[in-house]
């Protein structure tokens, strides 16, 4: 808690992680290939929780967290272990980050909100940040973020960037979250992704997987999630 709110949770066993943390940790396995040759950027890093998924699954990978809440950082490294090994944490504003001058990521995992009211709400001036992130992206590279559904305006405004941006474009709404998490990209995505990425994300932690064919944790409705659906692409030339 930070701000009277909910910023992240550090489970007992990452498949017990909520399903939106989990969506935007198992995004970069979504699109055809995988993106984890490359470094992965968490905007809205808070207690770590999306890192140490990430990090529990593929150990070289390298991933650069920002946030500019000094509180959040403190106390995500005093009560939720957020100062993850191998993980480089930036203290700025997300929309400053992403104009910087740098490295190209093969994910941007998005979960920026900011307390409004007791609860965690979506700034409204970062609508334009999936056109900055995909300027950050290498080629094919996978943009994904967590909203709130049913949308309000500021989510609405995001997604008609989104699909204007990129040609591969997946909504995973879960069971019993507020939330649904948008994956982004220009790389063919295949029936049966959510599936596969779920598998490659826990089965590190899972010895006996039942995605992969063993008794297990389950499938994805089992771990909250309701079947992943596609949205047509938007180019600049048509009405919004």
């Amino acid at each position: 808690m930070a701000h009277g709110t909910l910023y992240a949770v550090l489970p007992p066993t990452p498949e017990a992680t909520p399903p939106p943390w989990l969506a935007l940790a198992a995004a970069p396995w979504i699109p055809e290939g995988g993106l984890l040759d490359h470094p992965i950027g968490l905007l809205g890093y808070g207690g770590g929780t999306v890192a140490r998924l990430l990090r529990g699954a593929s150990p070289k990978v390298e991933i650069v967290g920002v946030d500019l809440d000094a509180e959040v950082l403190r106390l995500g490294r005093r009560h939720l272990k957020s100062a993850v090994r191998g993980v480089t944490i930036e203290q700025a504003e997300a929309r400053e980050w992403l104009a910087r001058p740098g490295p190209r990521f093969g994910a941007i995992l998005d979960d920026l909100y900011a307390p409004k009211g007791g609860w965690l709400a979506r700034p409204a001036d970062l609508v334009d940040v999936p056109e900055l992130a995909r300027r950050r992206l290498v080629a094919g590279g996978v943009y994904a973020v967590n909203l709130r559904s049913p949308s309000g305006q500021v989510e609405k405004q995001i997604m008609i960037r989104i699909r204007r941006a990129f040609r591969q474009i997946r909504v995973i709404h879960t069971l019993e979250y507020a939330h649904k998490v948008v994956v982004a990209t220009d790389r063919p995505i295949h029936a049966g992704a959510l599936k596969w990425a779920l598998s490659r994300l826990l089965e590190p932690t899972a010895r006996h997987d039942s995605l992969l064919g063993r008794p297990g944790f389950g499938s994805p409705r089992m771990l909250g999630f309701r079947p992943m659906r596609r949205l047509p692409h938007h180019s600049n030339r048509h009405k919004t």
